[in-house]
């Protein structure tokens, strides 16, 4: 009985949400603009709450239409909102104008995160701005470095964890499995050892705990956003948005991290720096006695839990896309295996066979542009810019669509279809990579961690097409190329059938 009680009162909540929203984007449609900017478009705000309304993966590849630039409405007050659409238009805002764009969305579900309670400082760097912001990405940019990202170290790290990677698969040999729950440990690992220094064993209760948290707690995510958005939705009983949901593994996910910092500060030793964590721990006391420094605890958590969860997640999401299409594309999937069995034969690929590889390069390519697990990066402009033939007002929200411009026909022919040779000149070799196929985003705001994950794609990818198989299980219903849009661009779960091929 409370439970239908419960259903109605939401019901009734989200009605007059409903009508207020649209009466709210009427009359504001009304007001006559102090810049010249765009007329204002009707938005869905929650379109995966509508579910057959409102497809979200469909609707953010059309929206917009061939306008490079879209003013939309998201909350009833607040900055003004902008979407571009067109590669021209993203790179204009972020190339021509990316000294302007460097903030980050106030209305935003991650920067509410990772706002400090005592100061309202926004902490990290994919969410921060300003001087912390600059500071801090260097800082990380320059200790990650020291720790081998990019360079051979890295790579061994990589590949010793693809060997643990490569005996789970072994374990599945003729079985179904969904990917996911064996990528996800492996990818992890590596983050762990650049971030910790160290790596779990597959079948620890308590990484095995913390994996199944980290792939939950961002399930709900574009569904909690508008909850951050319209705050007065995470009030409604039942938490129909899953904003307490979500906070809620999060909060898991940030104590685990937590008490891994915790473990390092109370085991520090200044001439035994060993992972980014000793670090920083390293120069937050150096810098502890200097007022207004933005080396602090909370920092580094909040550090922390960005390079795990962006650089984690979106490395999974791709190689789940490409295991995806390979089993959907079996002759494509043959021609990968062909090439590496002619290029590398038995032993074990590396960094170093790359160039060697050109099918298996412009593979990746196209999952990277079919998969676009970043559909969305949102800036701010910290003064008024003109873009586009309009003047965008300071503190504006402006978001990039890369999926749109990723599915563009003008860029790709048959932009829908699975097709790697696109990236091939007539004697098979790699041609010129677009400049509108940016998986990493591009300009100041380019992703931290573009170096590590363009390794770790590599050579995960390749060395398990090399050693394995991937084939639609027998029994199993053929899965679609259908994405949920969440923190990323997801497909369904789906499941392989796994053979050993050596």
């Amino acid at each position: 009985m409370m439970g239908l009680m419960d259903i109605s009162q939401t019901t009734s909540v989200l009605v007059v949400f409903i009508i207020t929203f649209l009466v709210v984007w009427l009359w504001r449609r009304r007001e006559k603009p102090k810049y010249n900017m765009p007329r204002k478009q009707f938005w869905i705000p929650f379109s995966e709450l509508l579910g057959s309304f409102a497809d979200t993966d469909s609707l953010l590849k059309k929206i917009g239409g061939n306008q490079p630039i879209t003013r939309f409405q998201n909350g009833f007050t607040g900055p003004e909102n902008f979407l571009l659409t067109t590669y021209k238009g993203i790179h204009e805002a972020f190339i021509k104008n990316g000294h302007l764009l460097t903030g980050r969305p106030t209305k935003f579900f991650w920067t509410e995160w990772n706002t400090h309670h005592d100061t309202g400082v926004v902490h990290g760097i994919f969410n921060s701005w300003g001087d912390l912001w600059k500071q801090q990405r260097r800082f990380a940019l320059m200790t990650l470095r020291d720790f081998g990202l990019g360079k051979t170290s890295i790579s061994e790290m990589i590949q010793e964890e693809i060997g643990y990677l490569v005996d789970e698969f072994q374990k599945f040999e003729g079985k179904a499995v969904d990917p996911r729950n064996l990528l996800m440990p492996a990818i992890s690992n590596v983050t762990n050892s650049l971030v910790f220094g160290e790596r779990f064993q597959y079948d620890d209760p308590k990484f095995q705990q913390i994996m199944k948290n980290m792939m939950d707690q961002f399930k709900y995510f574009l569904l909690a956003q508008n909850a951050v958005v319209y705050p007065f939705l995470r009030y409604i009983p039942g938490d129909p948005f899953k904003l307490h949901y979500t906070f809620k593994h999060m909060g898991i996910s940030r104590k685990f991290l937590q008490e891994r910092i915790q473990k390092h500060m109370a085991e520090y030793d200044p001439d035994n720096i060993q992972c980014f964590t000793d670090a920083y721990i390293k120069a937050l006391k150096a810098e502890k006695d200097k007022e207004g420094t933005y080396f602090t605890e909370f920092q580094l958590l909040t550090t922390v839990e960005e390079l795990f969860f962006a650089g984690m997640d979106t490395t999974v999401a791709t190689l789940r896309w490409a295991l995806l299409l390979l089993i959907l594309y079996p002759d494509l999937q043959k021609k990968v295996h062909d090439e590496l069995d002619s290029v590398i034969g038995a032993r074990r690929v590396s960094m170093e066979d790359r160039a060697s590889l050109p099918y298996t390069e412009a593979t990746l390519l196209e999952i990277q542009r079919l998969g676009c697990v970043i559909p969305m990066a949102g800036h701010s402009n910290t003064e008024d810019v003109e873009m586009m033939g309009y003047t965008i007002p300071a503190n504006s929200n402006i978001t990039a669509n890369f999926l749109s411009v990723f599915y563009d026909e003008s860029f790709w022919n048959n932009p829908n279809k699975f097709d790697p040779t696109r990236f091939l000149d007539e004697s098979g070799k790699l041609g010129k990579i677009p400049d509108c196929l940016t998986p990493f985003s591009l300009g100041g705001r380019v992703c931290l961690g573009e170096s590590l994950a363009k390794m770790e794609l590599f050579l995960f990818f390749t060395n398990l097409l090399q050693q394995f198989s991937f084939k639609i299980p027998a029994g199993e219903e053929k899965p679609g190329l259908k994405a949920r849009i969440g923190l990323l661009r997801y497909p369904l779960p789906f499941k392989v059938e796994v053979h050993r091929r050596h």
